[in-house]
């Protein structure tokens, strides 16, 4: 009878053990997702600044504030890199058979939108500038040049997690992929800088830093979250001492492949930290920008470019205008373009 009573309470206690796991972990995805969607909401928002920061590189690169916004532009493209890993990586445990269809899904779609503005581009430049229709190696080196790194990602993605079954495997391969992508970039960028721009490494180890975020959830939470305010003053100083990189040579290895690394990754994961916190007031503007972020990423380069001739063309001189210009072409040909990219994709 003893026995019995016995076996009956050690029953219980691992039915309630199993319950608190389970709890622990509903209330882990809960908090990541949340986390996850609020940061999402700020896509447009960032767009938006990486349109102003290469409005910013118009303007002499030497005077203050074009310099300081011109070199944030990089950090802007780490939130983009960290989202993207961070989600995909999340997706892939809580979804079923998530990476079916993964390749065309992802890379596949990124190239076709990236193909369709190319071909859009060339179009409009030939409509607004008289320019002969010709495609050139900018194509992949300068042009969208985050959407070819982030295909590269999510190849790298793919292939490490489908085969690889090792969670600490998986985990190093990215790491090590992540950082040889980063060395490679910054060796072209600086061996053949007429067709290969150095934006390439300036942000290339934030994706990986963001399937870190979801592998390494619990202990970034005990570790950061928690501490949010310590945490962020750690972080920010991280940020701010690295920012000497502002003053070294674009092709300095230190300066373009370390220290743009490490202001990127402290100052997105504060954004991070505190989308945990905060909750994101909807502002209607900001989710329109949000739905089209993908678009004005694309699409702004070609408007800078146009605008950009017209000013030189008629000698006007570049300043807020020619940004706020720039701005309202890019988000009225992003919603155009949405159109045109919907219908396409809907063939594949």
């Amino acid at each position: 009878m003893m026995k019995v009573h016995s076996t009956i309470l050690t029953d219980r206690q691992t039915d309630r053990q199993t319950d608190r796991q389970t709890d622990r972990q509903t209330d882990r995805q809960t908090d990541e997702i949340t986390a996850i969607r609020r940061i999402n909401y700020l896509r447009g928002l960032f767009a938006i600044m990486i349109v102003i920061g290469h409005c910013s590189m118009r303007y002499e690169k030497e005077v203050f504030p074009w310099l300081l916004i011109h070199k944030f532009n990089m950090v802007s493209v780490c939130f983009f890199f960290i989202i993207s890993g961070w989600s995909i990586c999340y997706n892939l445990y809580t979804k079923d058979n998530y990476l079916r269809g993964f390749l065309k899904r992802k890379p596949l779609k990124l190239f076709i939108l990236a193909l369709i503005c190319q071909i859009a581009s060339v179009l409009l430049k030939a409509v607004c500038l008289g320019e002969k229709i010709h495609i050139d190696w900018d194509i992949i080196t300068g042009f969208n040049w985050y959407i070819y790194e982030l295909i590269v990602f999510y190849l790298m993605f793919y292939f490490t997690y489908k085969y690889i079954k090792k969670r600490w495997a998986k985990i190093t391969i990215i790491c090590l992929i992540s950082i040889m992508v980063c060395i490679t970039a910054w060796y072209l960028s600086n061996r053949y800088p007429d067709y290969f721009t150095h934006a390439y490494h300036f942000s290339s180890l934030c994706f990986a830093w963001g399937i870190m975020i979801h592998e390494f959830y619990t202990p970034f939470v005990e570790m950061l979250v928690k501490r949010i305010v310590f945490s962020t003053i750690i972080l920010l100083v991280m940020g701010a001492v690295s920012c000497i990189s502002l003053k070294m040579p674009q092709g300095s290895f230190v300066g373009g492949v370390i220290l743009h690394n490490i202001v990127g990754i402290s100052v997105m994961t504060v954004v991070v930290l505190w989308a945990h916190r905060v909750e994101f007031r909807s502002i209607p503007v900001i989710g329109f920008l949000t739905k089209y972020s993908t678009e004005i990423y694309l699409y702004q380069f070609v408007v800078l470019n146009i605008l950009y001739e017209i000013f030189l063309r008629y000698k006007l001189e570049i300043n807020v205008v020619y940004i706020v210009m720039t701005l309202i072409c890019t988000m009225a040909l992003a919603f155009v373009m949405k159109k045109v990219d919907n219908m396409v994709l809907k063939s594949f």
